[in-house]
């Protein structure tokens, strides 16, 4: 197995760090808005069943992209531990390398790519999504 160079742990940390910051004032700025009075107000003053939907759509825009941004924090975060423990770019699965250039991609990977893809092939109930004709 391929360990990371103190080097390239530096480098995923600071990429790490930086998307944790950027995430957070994000989602800061996301709950600020569902805040905003003239949103309550569109949301508030719905007339018809049109005009309903619209302010659910909105409403439902907005809180999907925070749980999004959320998601994407906690996987930050967890992958800042992983490096903080000393197990970053460590697969979780079957402890191999998870691979430099996966965690270029990805710097939040945790399964080499291998173990990831048995995992969403068993999410998928084991279908191929590529079958045969």
């Amino acid at each position: 197995m391929a360990t990371l160079s103190s080097k390239q742990l530096d480098m995923f940390r600071d990429i790490l760090r930086t998307r944790r910051d950027a995430l957070r004032q994000i989602v800061q700025a996301a709950l600020a808005n569902t805040e905003r009075s003239d949103f309550v107000e569109l949301a508030g003053q719905v007339r018809d069943v049109g005009d309903e939907s619209t302010a659910d759509l909105l409403a439902g825009m907005n809180l999907n992209q925070i749980e999004r941004e959320i998601a994407e924090l906690s996987e930050v975060e967890a992958a800042l531990e992983r490096l903080r423990l000393g197990n970053y770019g460590v697969c979780a699965d079957c402890g191999d390398a998870v691979g430099i250039d996966r965690l270029r991609a990805w710097p939040t990977a945790k399964r080499c790519l291998p173990c990831q893809s048995r995992l969403e092939t068993r999410r998928r109930g084991g279908k191929d999504p590529t079958p045969s004709l």
